[in-house]
């Protein structure tokens, strides 16, 4: 179930990951967590899944440039991982929690 909207969000953590060839954890599993964006500043696209290793192929794809967010509509709060084909993608990331 959603909880309400908390704004503005209490916490915010900027972070970047690099994506690997193999299935990469981009956040932990996080009760608290309330938001999470993110944009793929490498050079390839990733695949993003939640709650289960990534795949290539596979769940949520962010192409170059390209962005993902997660709020009270869409949000997931356990372990999202990513996956690229040869460890070129970077995500650039935010999570808040509250």
């Amino acid at each position: 179930m959603p909880r309400p909207t908390v704004w503005p969000v209490p916490n915010k953590r900027p972070f970047a990951i690099d994506v690997g060839a193999g299935s990469t954890q981009v956040v932990a599993d996080t009760p608290a967590r309330l938001t999470l964006s993110g944009v793929n500043i490498g050079t390839e696209v990733c695949y993003i899944s939640e709650g289960v290793d990534a795949v290539i192929g596979e769940g949520d794809a962010v192409y170059p440039l390209g962005s993902f967010h997660m709020d009270e509509l869409n949000l997931f709060t356990g372990v999202i991982n990513a996956i690229c084909a040869t460890g070129a993608a970077v995500l650039s990331c935010t999570e808040g929690t509250g």
